[in-house]
């Protein structure tokens, strides 16, 4: 299928319109903090946005940054992961916390080829 030009910015009009109307606040929509923006994704993949929000206010309070994820025992991680299930992506963070902590003074690169290498 292809789309012409006036057909995806019809698209994207519709799209905008309908978030305006009927798209739900969510503190992740709120920050630009790239470090909450990755554990909202993380954490809303594969899980419903209802149960993310309150975890992720958890999180961020529990480890507010890489530096402390990157700090924070598996056991720890996983504790505060409880209720999310697949346990994998919070062990991928921490992977990917100690990794931005040891190799890009605590701040995330905003190389997109850099990014693709992280777990």
């Amino acid at each position: 299928m292809n789309l012409s030009a006036k057909d995806i910015t019809e698209f994207r009009t519709n799209i905008r319109r309908f978030y305006r109307k009927s798209g739900r606040q969510l503190p992740f929509r709120e920050t630009d903090d790239p470090y909450a923006i990755t554990v909202s994704e993380i954490m809303l993949q594969q899980t419903q946005v209802d149960r993310v929000v309150p975890k992720y206010y958890e999180w961020l309070k529990q480890f507010p940054d890489w530096q402390s994820l990157a700090d924070a025992s598996n056991q720890e991680i996983l504790s505060a992961w409880s209720g999310l299930g697949y346990n994998r992506r919070a062990l991928y963070l921490k992977k990917m916390a100690v990794q931005v902590k040891s190799e890009f003074n605590g701040f995330l690169p905003p190389d997109i080829d850099t990014l693709k290498k992280f777990p």
